[in-house]
């Protein structure tokens, strides 16, 4: 409404107030599954929701030599990619199925059909991808499946986990109904560089995981994760935490949140889980880094896991973080054990 003016009795004019509108409420900004967000300055942190990176080649298997699809281009809502052969075949004749819930067999529903061709387009679930498949021969046994090259650092420091061999690279996943990535406990491993970890020598660290075993493999087989030392002279970590169960009934197929405090002991350098026993130990340090070797110990010990979301911290969060971090798990992801 426009100012209005009126005269008083006593000749003094008044101004009528400016219509000023309630202010609106408040816009809720959904949640976008980072949880890097959550702590102040992360070290390094992994999440397949948020980094993931497709290899270009799709994982085949099956008897003889299954044609090669490759993933053009990938789909604009990243997802699982898991195809089946229909009716055997040469190029353009072989028809397949294709599933975006899950890269192992009856784990997913098949809801796109296609015949074989030089590109086919992915549509529903996989809307936006193109796939690239050479010619050969498809057999009734051929499978393939979306594998990750990369997970980058969502914190910009420029520490991915990265796997470019073939053969070695996790499958795209869902886990707790979001994009994950899976080691098969044979050969699958993905690595960082190891970097000086932005704290003193025997300062603390903390990890924070958000991961499943999904199959038992037998005591030790573990993953390394986190803050291991590197021995003098070494090339690869000899020290980290161990993530899996030691005892004879193992937790497995279980979404389960992960957090460790790491302290050192400034007389014997080994890592400690809080103020516990060392997890791994010995002397002979040269200095604190960060890294990880995931779905193995580090070429060796290979275990069959699950990755949603992982990060370093140089120190431990506040509780409040912490809390906050924890109470979004729980609604963010489905089954996730408290």
């Amino acid at each position: 409404m426009p100012n209005t003016v009126a005269w008083s009795p006593a000749g003094v004019p008044s101004v009528s107030p400016i219509y000023t509108p309630p202010p609106n409420p408040p816009i809720a900004v959904p949640f976008d599954g980072d949880f890097s967000k959550f702590f102040t300055g992360p070290s390094a942190w992994w999440q397949p929701s948020v980094s993931l990176t497709y290899a270009t080649t799709l994982l085949a298997t099956g008897t003889g030599t299954p044609p090669v699809i490759t993933l053009t281009t990938p789909p604009l809502v990243k997802c699982p990619i898991r195809i089946e052969v229909v009716a055997g075949g040469i190029l353009g004749a072989w028809t397949g199925k294709i599933s975006y819930d899950s890269p192992r067999a009856g784990g997913g529903t098949f809801t796109q059909n296609f015949t074989s061709a030089a590109t086919v387009n992915l549509t529903g679930a996989g809307f936006g991808g193109v796939i690239s498949i050479a010619a050969g021969t498809a057999a009734a046994d051929h499978v393939w499946a979306a594998c990750a090259s990369q997970i980058g650092d969502t914190t910009g420091r420029n520490h991915p986990m990265v796997q470019n061999t073939a053969g070695k690279q996790p499958l795209v996943t869902k886990a707790g109904g979001k994009l994950a990535v899976e080691w098969d406990g044979v050969d699958d491993e993905s690595l960082s560089d190891l970097y000086q970890l932005d704290t003193a020598v025997n300062g603390p660290g903390f990890l924070w995981l958000i991961g499943r075993r999904k199959t038992w493999q037998g005591a030790g087989r573990c993953i390394y994760f986190g803050i291991p030392f590197l021995r003098s002279g070494a090339t690869e970590p000899q020290e980290t935490v161990f993530l899996g169960q030691t005892v004879t009934t193992p937790l497995t197929d279980t979404l389960y949140l992960l957090e460790v405090e790491c302290n050192y002991s400034a007389t014997t350098d080994y890592m400690r889980a809080g103020s516990a026993a060392p997890v791994f130990g010995s002397n002979g340090n040269n200095g604190v880094v960060a890294g990880v070797y995931f779905g193995s110990q580090g070429g060796s010990s290979y275990s069959n896991y699950e990755l949603s979301a992982g990060g370093i911290l140089c120190t431990r969060p506040p509780d409040t973080q912490l809390a906050d971090a924890r109470a979004q798990a729980l609604t963010y992801f489905s089954g996730l054990a408290a």
